[in-house]
């Protein structure tokens, strides 16, 4: 049951992070941390995601990761954000070393 609150708890913080409007801190201004960010974010969610819920096929857990990275980021240009095909690479690289790891 903590598991599956951390898992929602972390989701709502990357949402929240995801359609905040882009900043020029100190972060952003380091070639490297955004993706950084993505891969740690992605693989720590993916993380909870099998240990909360446990699922039978990594396949599709591995999915429904990859469909939630997706989300984010179609919907980021609503929010003055920018789509970005090298922010869902670094998704599904955290997305799939979780899955290697556990």
């Amino acid at each position: 049951m903590l598991y599956k609150l951390l898992f929602f708890i972390v989701l709502v913080f990357i949402g929240l992070f995801a359609f905040l409007p882009e900043s020029n801190s100190i972060f952003q201004l380091i070639k490297g941390f955004d993706k950084l960010n993505h891969f740690l974010a992605f693989f720590t969610l993916s993380l909870l995601f099998i240990i909360s819920f446990n699922p039978k096929h990594k396949v599709i857990s591995i999915l429904i990761m990859l469909i939630i990275g997706i989300i984010i980021e179609v919907i980021q240009p609503i929010f003055q954000r920018s789509f970005s095909l090298f922010d869902l690479v670094f998704n599904m690289l955290g997305i799939l070393l979780s899955h290697l790891m556990y």
